[in-house]
Formats: C-alpha cells, structure tokens, sequence
C-alpha cells in the first residue's frame, strides 16, 4: 500500500484498502475497518469505479 501511494497508484491503493479493511471487519476489529473501508470509498468515488463502489459500500453496510 505505501508503494501504490508512493507511484501514485490510485486503483491499487483503493483495492488494498478495501481487503484491508474487509479483513478487519471480519475479525472483528471495526474501527480499523471503518478507516480502510472510508478510504477506500472516498478512492473509488473519485476515480468513478462503480463495481468496486458496489463492494466496497457492501463492507461498509456489514459493519452495522
């Protein structure tokens, strides 16, 4: 994630955060959740990714 950062790589920080954050929900740990998920969201929206908004929004709905 800091090397997509670091290049610039948009699209793949958003994705890393979103696992990042699915695999925190689903341990169980949802603060560190909401961060990735949020970011993740705020990535997608601005670079218009619908399918991975879709999944993204998903998690994020499954934190309660």
């Amino acid at each position: 994630m800091t090397l997509a950062n670091e290049l610039g790589m948009r699209p793949l920080r958003a994705t890393c955060a979103l696992e990042l954050g699915a695999l925190y929900r689903r341990h169980g740990m949802s603060e560190p959740a909401r961060e990735h998920l949020t970011t993740a969201l705020e990535l997608l929206r601005a670079m218009e990714m619908p399918l991975w908004l879709e999944r993204a929004d998903a998690e994020y709905r499954a934190l309660g």
